[in-house]
């Protein structure tokens, strides 16, 4: 029995640091994700009303379509497409910010 309770409280303190960790990277992500939502919307509230005053259309976000067949043609009509707008720029805002965070973590830990 002596040689069996170390081991498991070794075991139970790897557990609990390893479940901290992987808490704290799972809390930098999502931050990452609702940082780069919200700046997507903020794009959004500052173009919009721009596209609606002069009838551009600049972004993808305003009422009119382009000329030629593109993305937006699957995205529905005007005022509906503008979710998918919204999630699919902060999708690519998430994916051209990831290698600089992972550069980021990597020189944290020294492993880099």
């Amino acid at each position: 029995m002596r040689a069996i309770l170390p081991g498991a409280r070794d075991y139970t303190r790897a557990v609990e640091s390893f479940r901290a960790f992987s808490s704290l990277h799972l809390l930098a992500l999502c931050t990452i994700a609702l940082l780069t939502l919200a700046a997507a919307a903020l794009y959004v509230a500052a173009v919009l009303p721009i596209d609606l005053a002069f009838g551009w259309n600049y972004g993808f976000v305003g009422p009119s379509k382009p000329g030629v067949r593109s993305i937006v043609d699957f995205l529905g009509p005007w005022p509906w497409r503008l979710a998918p707008i919204v999630a699919i720029a902060a999708a690519a805002m998430a994916l051209a910010q990831l290698p600089w965070t992972l550069a980021a973590r990597l020189r944290r830990r020294g492993s880099w």
